[in-house]
């Protein structure tokens, strides 16, 4: 087709680009978002490090830990040291137990974020053509 015709023939130009236009809108754009939220989740995962956190969620707080006394049936050391030691698990269990919490916060919001723009995107063409028929039903 020659550019003379779509100049001549605007209807022409117009059923060329339309479905090329809803093609975009409907699919690609959509799955755009979709892939941009794939990675700030994985961005986010890799951040927070949800497996490590689970998997040494009883370990000491930066491994601060008192040796239990060898030689000798030292009660107060034994007890010093059993303190020390859950006191340190204690904090260190409590600290990732918060990482977890507002990581899994931001990915909830995150979440609604990106389900909203979803939404808004493939839901916007009926607002503009209900408006649209409003605004002409409210001229004429």
């Amino acid at each position: 087709m020659r550019a003379v015709n779509v100049v001549l023939h605007p209807f022409l130009f117009a059923g060329i680009t339309v479905p090329e236009f809803l093609h975009w809108y409907f699919f690609e754009r959509p799955s755009r978002i979709v892939r941009s939220y794939l990675a700030y989740l994985r961005a986010l995962s890799d951040i927070f490090a949800f497996a490590f956190l689970i998997r040494t969620l009883l370990s000491p707080w930066k491994q601060i830990t008192a040796v239990y006394p060898v030689k000798g049936m030292n009660l107060t050391a034994i007890g010093e040291s059993l303190t020390l030691n859950c006191l340190s698990r204690t904090i260190g269990m409590l600290f990732r137990l918060s990482a977890i919490c507002m990581g899994m916060a931001v990915i909830a919001i995150l979440t609604v974020f990106y389900g909203a723009y979803t939404l808004a995107w493939l839901v916007f063409p009926l607002f503009f053509w209900v408006a649209l028929a409003h605004i002409s039903s409210a001229l004429f």
